[in-house]
């Protein structure tokens, strides 16, 4: 727990690569974006509070975190949390063994732009 308030928050932004993929399907849902869907569950209701996927496979957390700098640094957000995630386990074939071993993991960082990092 960061300790943030989510109301404060001007960017949601979550990298992937395949979005929400339904148990015990290939399916995935992109439509609602996974950071919409985590705006909603956060209970977030400031309209400013911006929230987008970016499908970029593995290095995508280290492209939100250049994105949300991106934004500090035009002045258009001063806190952004950022998210890498993949459920990658439930699009594998248990029973085909020559399926390649996927694994789940996610990681988050809640970013702020303090005074005087313009440069930075």
């Amino acid at each position: 727990d960061s300790g943030t308030d989510p109301e404060t928050l001007d960017q949601i932004i979550v990298a992937h690569n395949f979005g929400n993929v339904i148990k015990d399907t290939i399916q995935t849902a992109a439509v609602p974006s996974l950071a919409s869907q985590l705006k909603h569950a956060l209970g977030i209701r400031n309209p400013n509070c911006i929230g987008y996927d970016i499908l970029f496979g593995c290095p995508g957390w280290l492209q939100g975190l250049i994105q949300a700098d991106a934004y500090f640094k035009a002045g258009m957000a001063k806190k952004a949390l950022i998210i890498g995630t993949e459920t990658l386990s439930r699009v594998i074939d248990m029973y085909d063994r020559d399926s390649m071993i996927y694994s789940d993991g996610a990681g988050a960082v809640v970013l702020e732009r303090k005074e005087g990092d313009e440069n930075s």
